[in-house]
């Protein structure tokens, strides 16, 4: 009678192979899961942003004068809040103060957002 002495198994080939590639995949998903938080952040930065941008164009419509904004609203350390402003005449209406309320957004990329507000002249 003829017996079989060849064992089935793995070689330390196979389970290299499968390891490697197992290594490979973790790592890929241990890239993507850090790519992801960082641009989560960004976001919740941009998003700052704009909220920052937004309510200073609301307190420009109420009467605050531009350099009391800035001064008012916390500082982000990568935001820059800038008004130009001027005086239009609109017939029936008066004089009205319009401003034009920049931010700029700088993280790995630079961005930029404008806004036109428009208010009575109080002075």
């Amino acid at each position: 009678m003829k017996t079989n002495t060849q064992k089935r198994g793995y070689t330390l080939v196979e389970v290299l192979i499968a390891a490697a590639l197992l290594a490979v995949a973790v790592g890929a998903a241990a890239t993507l899961a850090g790519t992801m938080v960082a641009q989560e952040e960004i976001n919740a930065r941009l998003t700052r942003a704009y909220n920052l941008q937004e309510q200073a164009a609301r307190l420009y419509q109420l009467g605050l004068a531009p350099g009391t904004i800035t001064a008012l609203l916390p500082q982000e350390s990568n935001v820059t809040l800038s008004f130009t402003t001027n005086t239009l005449t609109v017939a029936d209406v008066g004089d009205v103060e319009r401003a034009d309320c920049s931010m700029v957004f700088t993280a790995t990329t630079t961005r930029t957002n404008a806004i036109v507000v428009v208010r009575p002249t109080i002075r």
